[in-house]
């Protein structure tokens, strides 16, 4: 850290010269992007919005939403896509995590400065009016992040920013701004590590930022990095160098870049993953501050616009996919339903069968002479020959027997009742409303996705 620190010194005063005056325009801000960039950043933005608008509603829809038909047909872990991609920023105190945000969005929503202002984890999002919420109310507004609530400290240190801008690709991106992370005796009202690891598995990108100020060695920087990649999560993570404009020239960037490398290249190396990554360096454009060295904030932009990307075709692959599951289980339910109509249909044939042996085998026993209108004399002569048989025997031995079969005539029959008991069904009327489901998912949704796939696959040649 003190060789880091022995590298900064200050930058003395540089007049504004043309040549620096056109360096300071070729660095990459909102205000001077070309037209057409702009006009095709909006144009990409609102086509992005509107097909996850289109696919949500295909989910939420109250009469043939892909939920509600999850629920009837009991079809679980149907969810509309999220709107929004969750950015994580992390890393040394005073990085310029909040700066970053300010920049991006466009306005000043989080403090900035030396001291540790950040001693919150802030969300910023883009909204209809501006809100600020504070602690309980924050986590209510972000239910998927009630968990937090469990950590020690939390939720007293959670804040909710809403803004109205649409700079950027701002209103598809909710930032999470974490506090600064320090060594030495501060002490942080809650596990500021564990929770920044929470809340890493909700994120879609994560943003490691390390500072030149003698800070980007910070090892609670190091731990945080090193928990992540233990949790798998190395392919969400973008590392950058910030401030880099503040740097007296090449050699001492190079230096603190070279540190940097070293230290995560043998993080990494312990975690038995992957060493390879990138570390541009970045820094805030300033209007009307002669700014130098390279700068790959837009490379960390694009990053965002990729993210979001990704996120819209998740969301149609899902869909998909979410039909196909749907259809499978329709296709399910109607081949159980087939099933259990012929084993009903057997059963009922059973029974029938054994009914009608019951009755006949206690009309042979009781009474011979019911053969003789239903058979002919022949046949009643056979059973009378048996009655004959049985009349030889005693009376106890009649009596006996004609009990005996009676109870087994019972018994039989109900053991022949148990052994076909019907399986119950659905209705013919569900059933057909269970195909008009699957009708409905087949012609009608899967259509739409490819309609909206066109429809991305279109921004490509804008």
């Amino acid at each position: 850290q003190r060789r880091v620190r022995g590298i900064m010194r200050p930058r003395p005063h540089r007049p504004n010269t043309n040549q620096n005056q056109n360096r300071n325009n070729a660095s990459p801000s909102v205000q001077q992007n070309p037209a057409k960039n702009t006009l095709e950043s909006k144009l990409n933005l609102s086509v992005n919005q509107k097909l996850l608008r289109i696919t949500s509603d295909l989910y939420e829809d109250k009469e043939k939403g892909l939920v509600k038909i999850g629920k009837e047909i009991k079809l679980e872990n149907l969810h509309p896509p999220p709107s929004k991609i969750t950015v994580l920023i992390c890393g040394n105190h005073s990085s310029g995590k909040s700066s970053f945000v300010n920049w991006y969005v466009g306005e000043h929503v989080q403090k900035t400065g030396v001291a540790i202002e950040t001693q919150k984890f802030t969300w910023i999002t883009n909204g209809r009016k501006r809100e600020t919420f504070q602690g309980q109310t924050s986590l209510m507004y972000w239910k998927k992040f009630k968990d937090i609530a469990k950590f020690e400290g939390m939720p007293d240190y959670l804040e909710t920013e809403i803004c109205v801008s649409t700079e950027k690709k701002f209103p598809m991106v909710t930032f999470i701004d974490s506090p600064g992370l320090v060594d030495g005796h501060f002490h942080y009202p809650f596990p500021v590590e564990d929770i920044i690891c929470y809340l890493a598995n909700h994120a879609d990108l994560i943003f490691v930022f390390f500072d030149p100020m003698g800070q980007a060695l910070c090892q609670r920087t190091m731990n945080v990095v090193k928990k992540l990649h233990d949790q798998k999560q190395s392919e969400k993570i973008r590392y950058f160098l910030t401030k880099s404009d503040e740097f007296e020239g090449p050699a001492d960037r190079n230096k603190v870049l070279i540190q940097i490398a070293q230290s995560l290249t043998a993080l990494l190396a312990s975690t038995n993953q992957a060493t390879t990554f990138d570390l541009p360096t970045i820094y805030v454009p300033r209007q009307g501050k002669v700014q130098d060295g390279p700068n790959a904030i837009e490379e960390l932009c694009r990053e965002i616009e990729k993210a979001i990307n990704q996120s819209v075709q998740t969301a149609l692959n899902n869909l998909e996919l979410d039909c196909q599951r749907i259809s499978a289980q329709v296709d399910s339910i109607i081949e159980l339903e087939e099933k259990k109509k012929k084993r009903n249909s057997r059963s009922r044939l059973k029974m029938f069968m054994w009914g009608i042996l019951t009755l006949i085998t206690v009309g042979i026993f009781f009474s011979y002479r019911i053969a003789d209108y239903a058979a002919g004399t022949q046949f009643a002569e056979f059973i009378e020959r048996g009655h004959s048989v049985v009349q030889n025997l005693s009376e106890n031995s009649q009596q006996n027997l004609t009990w005996g079969l009676l109870v087994f005539c019972v018994l039989f029959f109900i053991l022949t009742w148990l052994n076909t008991k019907r399986t119950p069904t659905i209705s013919s009327m569900r059933l057909k409303k269970l195909k008009e489901y699957q009708k409905f998912v087949r012609s009608t949704v899967l259509v739409k996705k490819q309609e909206l796939y066109d429809q991305f696959l279109s921004l490509i040649h804008i």
